[in-house]
């Protein structure tokens, strides 16, 4: 997924995926792209794990939609089990999310680092000024109250 507004068709695939996830209430693990470049390795290697490599110049048509680590499909495909009743089916049994906005980070999902304040940089007194170890190439660390997924 992303939430970047770029790409107006991606955008608004992403948040149709989202939508109907949300109308039945389940738990999801929402890697962001736009956020995290880690998370687009991780799909790469995800997708070619079917014997067919994905370049990695060649871009990847997002969302992605995986429900219980089983790939099944684009938003248009998502759109078709939601209206056939096939996706009703899929996500029962899946862990219901609770109610309300993350307090920590709005539904951000990331928040920024609470070791370097975002910089990427942190100081200690015998090797002065390294890359922080906790976050990403953004600043940000996972939200820990509402995401499962840890980095």
């Amino acid at each position: 997924m992303t939430s970047l507004r770029v790409v107006r068709s991606t955008y608004e695939a992403c948040h149709t995926v989202r939508s109907i996830l949300q109308g039945f209430r389940v738990m999801v693990e929402d890697r962001d792209l736009s956020m995290d470049s880690s998370f687009r390795e991780e799909l790469r290697k995800i997708m070619s794990q079917g014997g067919k490599i994905i370049p990695k110049n060649k871009v990847i048509k997002l969302p992605k939609v995986f429900i219980g680590g089983r790939y099944i499909g684009d938003a248009e495909d998502l759109q078709l089990l939601n209206e056939t009743g096939e996706l009703k089916k899929l996500v029962e049994g899946l862990p219901i999310m609770s109610g309300g906005v993350c307090e920590a980070c709005g539904d951000f999902r990331f928040i920024i680092c609470m070791a370097c304040n975002g910089s990427r940089r942190c100081y200690k007194e015998e090797h002065g000024f390294r890359l922080c170890m906790y976050c990403n190439k953004n600043g940000l660390t996972r939200c820990d109250t509402c995401c499962t997924l840890k980095s």
